[in-house]
């Protein structure tokens, strides 16, 4: 937003002083932890990301339980769908042709 201190200034009253504004494309990345597990550090160097070893770690934790909840979801849905299309058949046997 390049109007921010206008904004800042007009609607909420503020002044910025000392501030220096930064965009995203002029943050550096940081170096990556020397110390990080093998298999995390390979990770963050192939995606590009410099995240630290707890970071990558939380990322594929959330990664997981996110596959797994889609799992779930996915299971029940299709069981879901099962049942109703054998209850259907079911009826549709009972009833017969009308």
């Amino acid at each position: 937003m390049p109007d921010l201190a206008r904004r800042l200034r007009e609607e909420l009253n503020m002044v910025p002083a000392d501030v220096q504004w930064v965009t995203a494309w002029s943050i550096r990345s940081r170096e990556l932890d020397s110390k990080s597990i093998p298999m995390l550090k390979t990770l963050a160097e192939v995606s590009g990301w410099p995240l630290n070893r707890y970071e990558t770690l939380a990322l594929l934790i959330f990664s997981s339980v996110l596959a797994l909840d889609l799992w779930f979801w996915e299971l029940l849905v299709g069981t879901a769908v099962d049942w109703a299309s054998l209850a259907g058949s079911w009826i549709d046997q009972f009833n017969g042709p009308l």
